[in-house]
């Protein structure tokens, strides 16, 4: 009876959440963003991060590297085009990116993750 009784309060309150709880890691757009004033300088710059939530770079360009301390994404190529990525961050720590100096139209931002715009 217990068994039963528990299976059922996981099913009713757990269970039916778990896309809820995964839904509150992803990017909140509609919340707004804290725009960076981009730094095309073919060197690493880095940034204090303001929220914790998503550090997110997007240009066009031929190099674009960004990294978090712990990961880091990107794209190093012979010809500029269209690149963006994104990396977490938490409030306080640093990150950094790399825009090469052939870059164009550089967006840098940080946007808070869903549960904390909620």
């Amino acid at each position: 009876m217990l068994k039963t009784l528990l299976t059922l309060l996981l099913e009713k309150f757990i269970y039916s959440k778990r896309f809820w709880i995964a839904e509150t890691s992803l990017p909140a757009t509609a919340s707004g963003t804290i725009n960076v004033t981009p730094e095309i300088t073919g060197e690493w710059v880095s940034i204090t991060a303001p929220i914790s939530g998503y550090f997110c770079v997007r240009s066009i360009s031929s190099s674009l590297l960004l990294s978090n301390g712990f990961l880091w994404q990107g794209s190093n190529d012979d010809a500029a085009y269209h690149k963006g990525f994104t990396l977490p961050c938490y409030k306080g720590s640093e990150v950094a990116y790399l825009l090469s100096l052939d870059t164009k139209d550089a967006y840098v931002f940080f946007t808070k993750n869903m549960a904390d715009s909620m």
